[in-house]
């Protein structure tokens, strides 16, 4: 009878997790995004500004292939990705509210690694030495990407 009582008790716990979990998730897709603030924060990386950062004056065009939402790293990573990677030539637009780069990617301070060194002895601790060592390669495989990346397009060259 107690292992029956224990097993409801589990089933009734992860279904209210679940339960908690769906209504959270619920609550936040309803909740109104809300448009970028009037008087942003000024970010040291975009002054002056990129001969990127131009308004079209023309009107949007009424196809695309695909349309990006926002200018920063995780957007251009997207557009440079599918554009190396087209068979045919893609019509890509990609909308940015302000200025390019202006929102997350332009304020942050300049960090594209993750402080691993602190981590590993917790993650360590949790996982165990081989997963510790998988999960700090996995976290810091992007940076040969982005320096070649740089490479490439020769924003290197002032460095």
């Amino acid at each position: 009878m107690g292992s029956l009582l224990s097993r409801i008790t589990f089933i009734y716990r992860t279904l209210k997790s679940i339960s908690d979990e769906f209504s959270e998730l619920s609550q936040r897709i309803a909740r109104d995004p809300e448009l970028p603030v009037p008087n942003p924060s000024q970010s040291y990386w975009c002054f002056p500004p990129s001969p990127l950062d131009t308004r079209a004056d023309q009107p949007l065009p009424s196809k695309a292939d695909v349309v990006i939402i926002g200018s920063g790293i995780t957007g251009t990573a997207v557009a440079r990705t599918l554009l190396a990677g087209a068979r045919t030539p893609l019509r890509v637009v990609m909308l940015e509210a302000r200025d390019v780069c202006s929102g997350a990617t332009g304020r942050n301070g300049g960090h594209v690694s993750p402080n691993t060194y602190q981590e590993y002895a917790q993650l360590g601790r949790k996982y165990g030495a081989r997963a510790a060592q998988a999960i700090v390669r996995f976290r810091l495989a992007h940076l040969p990407a982005l320096l070649s990346a740089a490479e490439e397009e020769d924003l290197l060259a002032a460095w």
